[in-house]
């Protein structure tokens, strides 16, 4: 056998296996706003998704494909890193849990895409969600009001650690105005 002989059979099948894979997406809620009903979800995987079937469930009769929703910004077909918002009406402002779901297969932890829970309220389906290794039993997000933001890397952080309350243009302004003013009291002395 020839020195270098085995490499091109080895090469020519490491082609064909990477061309005949495809990229997994990683599909992420990452607003939730308990308050106006918006969601926005967000494609942290490599390949590019049709979500338009994805199913929003807080819990029995409140499915619904996200096609069937309304459609706030973006489209249902993302690339890795694109986000779309839209309005899911069944949120309750009292706390629950929300789940985003791939197929039909509510009960099914393969099917749960994601999923987030917050107010103390567990959700419907917070044992798929721990089954799923999504969510962790009785953790809530942090906070008493939202919108709530999701603050992990969208493949790994998982659970209620990584959803934080937005912070409003209120506090914003005020924060913003204590530098100001933090400024000129500075420049005074």
């Amino acid at each position: 056998m020839k020195p270098g002989s085995i490499l091109a059979p080895l090469l020519a099948a490491g082609v064909v296996m990477a061309l005949s894979g495809t990229a997994v997406a990683q599909i992420r809620m990452t607003r939730l706003d308990e308050v106006t009903h918006e969601v926005t979800v967000k494609n942290f995987g490599p390949g590019e998704v049709d979500v338009s079937s994805y199913q929003m469930c807080r819990s029995p009769g409140t499915y619904q494909a996200l096609s069937a929703l309304t459609l706030l910004e973006g489209d249902f077909d993302l690339s890795p890193g694109e986000e779309v918002s839209f309005v899911y009406d069944f949120i309750v402002s009292s706390g629950t849990g929300i789940g985003i779901y791939s197929g039909t297969g509510f009960g099914d932890p393969a099917d749960m895409a994601d999923y987030m829970q917050y107010k103390g309220v567990a959700g419907f389906r917070e044992d798929i969600a721990v089954l799923a290794g999504l969510w962790t039993a009785g953790e809530f997000a942090a906070g008493d009001s939202g919108p709530y933001l999701y603050t992990g890397d969208g493949i790994d952080d998982n659970g209620a650690s990584f959803w934080v309350p937005e912070p409003s243009a209120t506090l914003l302004g005020a924060a913003a105005l204590g530098v100001i003013g933090w400024r000129k009291r500075a420049r005074r002395r």
